[in-house]
């Protein structure tokens, strides 16, 4: 179990940067793109960059269009410490603004803020928590998903699985076991997975995952490996680095469906972009179609199709960064 030392030393080492919170966690980050005095500053969070791959199309990206990119690991992920139970709607504050201020951005700058699948709870937390709405020059989601009280009161389906509380994982319940060898096995077989395999073995892998937790998106993953090669080994390194126990912590209900996070108080100013994949069975389009059409009137929005969620997660990344710029205020 790393202790806050050893995190500490983790992140120095790789090449990251870390915060210490006013509860006393670690809190890794990393910076890249333009180094420029008149850069726009570009926010997003899930992992720090420092730990994947590098791909030349988004760094060269991140130069041409002047962007100062900071990536923040949310707990639990990378060498961020665990926080379980956390209210992502109070994220900005606890995490995000220490961030700011240790990169150095000054405090009344604003900023462009991303998120996408999980991220985009936090990223609606960042537009509409008081210390931060008022930043926040353009809003950028991908593959989103609503928090079940709202979803609920539209009718919509229920953006994620309902994973096992926070109480429950810290227990470790019968109920929290079970969870965490079928995730692990189905993380294993989707990373691993291969729709023209030959043999038998590849074929009892293919039916075992058809019938499981990520039959479909293992299928839409392979296809995107193939067209897009470059994204293969940035999926293996994200799990490395999300694990089943940060999942379990990430995912459990209280935290990421059933957030405090409130989307029809961001403010409707049109500097939204919304992406999201018709063909998603993570995250409804529908919750991505009714924030882009009725929710926030999106300056952008585009359906995507052929790749499922990973592909609205991943896909033309540069194009999606330029909407942002393009609709930022």
């Amino acid at each position: 179990m790393e202790t806050t030392d050893t995190r500490i030393r983790a992140i120095s080492e790789a090449g990251g940067r870390h915060v210490i919170t006013a509860d006393g966690r670690v809190v890794e980050y990393s910076e890249g793109g333009s180094t420029q005095p008149d850069a726009t500053v570009l926010v997003g969070a899930y992992i720090a960059d420092y730990l994947m791959p590098t791909i030349p199309e988004l760094e060269e990206a991140l130069l041409r269009l002047n962007l100062r990119h900071i990536t923040i690991s949310f707990p639990c992920i990378g060498h961020s410490s665990p926080q379980p139970g956390h209210c992502v709607a109070e994220w900005p504050e606890t995490d995000l603004l220490p961030v700011l201020e240790a990169a150095g951005v000054p405090g009344d700058a604003s900023f462009l803020y991303y998120g996408s699948s999980l991220g985009t709870h936090y990223a609606m937390a960042v537009a509409t928590h008081p210390l931060t709405m008022g930043r926040v020059s353009a809003l950028g989601l991908r593959v989103p998903y609503l928090p079940r009280p709202v979803s609920k009161a539209l009718s919509l389906p229920d953006g994620q699985m309902s994973m096992p509380s926070s109480a429950e994982v810290a227990a470790s319940t019968r109920k929290v076991r079970m969870w965490k060898r079928m995730v692990k096995s189905s993380m294993a077989m989707f990373a691993d997975y291969d729709a023209e395999a030959p043999g038998r073995w590849a074929a009892l892998k293919r039916w075992v995952m058809a019938k499981g937790l990520m039959g479909v998106e293992a299928k839409q993953f392979h296809d995107l490996a193939r067209d897009y090669p470059q994204f293969r080994e940035s999926f293996s390194v994200l799990l490395k680095h999300f694990g089943v126990d940060a999942m379990m912590q990430e995912c459990a209900h209280d935290v990421a469906l059933d957030s405090e996070v409130e989307p029809r108080n961001i403010p409707n100013t049109g500097n939204t972009v919304v992406w999201y994949a018709a063909d998603d069975k993570d995250c409804p389009p529908s919750h991505g179609k009714w924030l882009a059409e009725e929710c926030l009137s999106a300056g952008a929005s585009r359906v995507m199709s052929g790749y499922g969620h990973t592909g609205g997660d991943m896909i033309d990344m540069p194009q999606f960064w330029q909407e942002m710029l393009r609709v930022a205020q």
